[in-house]
This record gives structure tokens, sequence and C-alpha cells, in this order.
């Protein structure tokens, strides 16, 4: 957040193993340097390698389901738009078989999938497949104001929204997200809304000040 690069670069480094923990950090630390860092160049190039060095000791196909939503994060932060739509597909089956084993609770499958297919939406957009990606946005459309979405299709819609270069639209739906609880707040962050801050799927709004101002705490919520 204060765009030390050269921390980010250290702690990168420093993993040994490259599991969940080591993924979800590679994402969410080089993102947050390009969106609070404003250190663009530094944060893709540390995405970049570090996408490189899990990629050449990891077989896909091999992680658990779970671990596909980091993944294509990951991809989608180095512009690696090709590769995500197979990782997307093994994340599906085997999110289907553990759900049918009854691994995990029910409910979390459904959510899982809509997890995936933002990111396959945004995937489809950069691989030149628009129409398949305003299906989805369709499909997210007739979940809106369902009790049980609280918010969670909209952002999915603002990150679509957001890679087809309709940034005024992204931006009105991420603020309707937020305020329906799409987004996960923490008390430990002063109430920012860090975990908009850390995902790769919205890097094309960093620039914009609308997109800014909704990282900062809410006045409500400061007391």
């Amino acid at each position: 957040e204060r765009g030390d690069d050269r921390a980010v670069r250290a702690a990168l480094a420093a993993h040994a193993e490259l599991g969940r923990r080591q993924l979800a950090q590679a994402v969410r630390t080089t993102t947050l340097l390009r969106t609070l860092g404003g250190r663009d160049v530094e944060g893709r190039a540390l995405a970049v390698a570090w996408a490189n060095r899990f990629l050449n000791d990891v077989n896909p196909d091999t992680l658990p389901g779970w671990m596909a939503p980091m993944l294509a994060d990951l991809l989608a932060a180095t512009d690696r738009w090709s590769e995500i739509p197979p990782v997307l597909d093994v994340g599906v089956a085997k999110g289907m078989a553990d759900s049918a084993r009854g691994i995990g609770r029910p409910v979390e499958f459904p959510l899982f999938r809509d997890e995936l297919m933002r990111r396959r939406a945004v995937a489809l957009i950069h691989l030149g497949r628009r129409a398949e990606a305003l299906a989805i946005d369709a499909e997210l459309a007739r979940r809106d104001g369902m009790r049980w979405d609280r918010g969670r299709s909209v952002v999915s819609r603002a990150a679509i929204a957001a890679h087809l270069g309709d940034t005024d639209r992204a931006i009105d739906l991420l603020t309707r997200g937020l305020t329906e609880g799409g987004i996960r707040w923490s008390a430990l962050t002063q109430a920012r809304a860090v975990n908009l801050a850390v995902d790769p799927m919205f890097l094309p709004l960093r620039a914009d000040p609308r997109y800014r101002a909704l990282l900062d705490a809410d006045p409500a919520d400061i007391r």
C-alpha cells in the first residue's frame, strides 16, 4: 500500500513453498502495489515473475478446485487470458465433484461457481468472445435483488463492465455492490474496502479517482 516494491519483492522471493497462502499473497500484494501503491509497472513485473515461477513448478490440473479463482486472478494480473478458461474448467469440475461427495457446505458451490463465472467473462472479453461474456453478464443480472445474492452479482457485473471499457457503468455497479454487501469489509482496516483494492479484476479502474474514492472508509463507519 505504501508502494514499497522492494519489500514486496523480498517477501515473495522468500517463499520456499508454493501453495494457497503464497499464491494469495502474490496476487494481493502485487495488485495492491498497482492500485494504492502507485507502482503499476513494478507491480505487474513482480506478478509476471511470480506467475512464471509458480506455473513452472505447479501443474494447474493437479491443484484443488478451490485454488482456481486465485490462479485465474494471477493469470489475469499478467494478461495471460488464454490460460484462464482451462483453469476455470478444472475448478468447476473439481468443485462439482467435491459438492457431490459432501465436501464443504452445499451452499458454497453456487457461490464458488459464480466467482468462476466472473473470471470467465473477463477472460472471454480479452479473447474477443464478447457475446459469450455478455451472456454471462445477463445471467448474473437475473440474480440482482435476490436476498441470498447480497450484491455479489452486482460486483461481478462491475468487473465485466470495467473490462468492456464501460467505466461509468462499472463505477455505478461497484458503488451499488459495495452498499449491498458484495465486498467484504473489515474493522481491522478501519472499514476500508481493501478486498476491492487487491482484486485484479478491477485493475482497469485503478486510475479513476471515483474508484480510488471507493477504497476509502465510509465516514459513517468511522467512530
